[in-house]
């Protein structure tokens, strides 16, 4: 999989802008029977979204966050009852300069997270690993 069929396109950050979008697409994580690869894809590129804003995440450390990372990390955050989640990302661009990168995710991304990751159970393979899949 290449790294450009991952990252929101330009025209749906652009169209991310419309508060309807934004609505749509959080409905849509709310929804526990989401039924189209559409809104699994609206649904992924609005977290990443959402996590790039917040925490000032660069788009490479979220295309290498894999499933593993965020079964490890998300146990811990529901054992602990914590108020973040730090999720880490051992391998990425610049990991033999800088080392593991992390992202923080608050309580909100988190539910997004939790939801997005029943979502994937239904439209990704054991193929990806990768957490975030953009079909």
């Amino acid at each position: 999989m290449r790294r450009e069929e991952i990252r929101p396109s330009s025209d749906e950050i652009m169209k991310y802008k419309i508060p309807e979008i934004r609505q749509y697409c959080e409905s849509c994580l709310s929804n526990t029977k989401v039924t189209t690869s559409v809104e699994f894809n609206l649904a992924g590129n609005h977290i990443l979204i959402m996590l790039s804003i917040s925490d000032a995440n660069k788009m490479d450390i979220l295309e290498n966050f894999t499933v593993e990372h965020f079964d490890e990390e998300i146990t811990e955050y529901i054992n602990w009852h914590l108020e973040t989640a730090v999720f880490s990302v051992p391998k990425h661009k610049t990991t033999t300069t800088y080392g593991a990168a992390t992202f923080v995710a608050d309580k909100d991304d988190v539910k997004r997270m939790q939801a997005y990751a029943r979502m994937r159970s239904t439209f990704a393979t054991s193929l990806f690993n990768c957490f975030f899949i953009n079909r």
